[in-house]
């Protein structure tokens, strides 16, 4: 028998034994998490040991600079080297960074699924209340609410509503599909997703993540759902941006429009104004929460040798953006003047 095939055995029986019993069979010899593309030059970047920050000498003197953000973490894509930081290791509320983890755990799921089931909802207009759940929706006509409506939609939709417009509901409905177990409800699907999840961020040697929520949002508006370092994050942005290109993708729709069964149109707009009008960005992903505060993921090109991820964490509503332009106005300037 394979390795892969023991594997695959050891994940389900670890699952099962958290309570969660409900799957088919032993599965074929097929890897831990397949994903379905040759190991090239850029996967096996992904997969390259990461250099650790203790006295790292940092490209950016991120300490000295006016951020709003109380955890900060510059990556280099190229070497993963770390470029500067605040409180790179610390543990802090992920809130909709979380969502990144949904999107992997999808795209390594042992049974890809080619539509998602979701129940969507919508505001009359995009508002600041409408984007701290992780949402921002606009409708063209109709009444300030509306009920939901169950609609299904091909993955790649739910992946850009998903990471795109951050929606929460993108996110329940991934996680209650039928990507780690062919039987069992809802809400069983869920747990096994949820397992699978943090499985995936210890293999990803990921040590201060732990999710409880596909979305990321707090548990009683108050009390945070997931935990994470922003190195630990700009790691997973390194890795997903190398690894998956159609998740890179997935960050960078100005905008996601969907006809609801009723035929009303509503459009979904990227929770990221930043992301769409600055050229050089290549990947992106919001959070914010009570307990999370402002909550920021990028990437930035300057060219294919010269790129970093940016991840700022506990910041503001408005100064996660102005953070990140503060520190990718310092990194141009280390690209130019040839000290990067």
């Amino acid at each position: 028998m394979q390795r892969d095939h023991w594997g695959i055995i050891i994940l389900f029986a670890l699952i099962a034994l958290g309570g969660v019993w409900s799957f088919t069979a032993i599965l074929p010899a097929t890897p831990l998490f397949p994903t379905n593309q040759p190991l090239t030059a850029a996967t096996q970047l992904a997969n390259a040991p990461l250099q650790e920050p203790q006295g790292f000498d940092p490209l950016i003197p991120v300490d000295e600079l006016p951020l709003q953000a109380r955890g900060v973490a510059v990556l280099d894509v190229a070497t993963g080297k770390l470029l500067g930081g605040i409180r790179p290791t610390s543990t802090f509320p992920l809130a909709s960074l979380t969502k990144l983890f949904t999107a992997l755990a999808a795209v390594e799921a042992p049974y890809p699924q080619s539509f998602v089931t979701v129940l969507l909802s919508a505001s009359s207009s995009p508002s600041r209340a409408a984007f701290i759940g992780g949402t921002g929706v606009s409708r063209g006509q109709g009444n300030e609410q509306a009920p939901s409506q169950r609609i299904t939609i091909p993955f790649s939709i739910a992946l850009a509503l998903l990471l795109s417009a951050s929606s929460n509901e993108a996110a329940e409905a991934i996680a209650q599909g039928f990507w780690y177990s062919k039987r069992g409800d809802a809400a069983a699907r869920r747990a096994m997703f949820l397992k699978a999840i943090n499985m995936l961020a210890q293999s990803l040697h990921l040590s201060s993540v732990s999710i409880q929520s596909p979305s990321g949002l707090d548990f009683e508006d108050k009390y945070p759902s997931a935990l994470g370092s922003p190195l630990d994050i700009a790691r997973l942005v390194r890795y997903l941006f190398l690894r998956y290109p159609q998740i890179a993708k997935a960050t960078l729709h100005p905008s996601v429009t969907v006809t609801l069964p009723d035929g009303e149109v509503v459009t979904f707009s990227n929770t990221n104004p930043t992301a769409i009008r600055d050229t050089r960005i290549r990947f992106s992903k919001t959070g914010f929460t009570n307990s999370a505060g402002g909550n920021l993921a990028v990437v930035v090109e300057f060219d294919p040798q010269h790129r970093a991820v940016v991840v700022v964490m506990g910041s503001t509503f408005a100064g996660r953006f102005r953070d990140v332009v503060l520190l990718l106005d310092h990194l141009s300037s280390a690209f130019r003047s040839g000290k990067w």
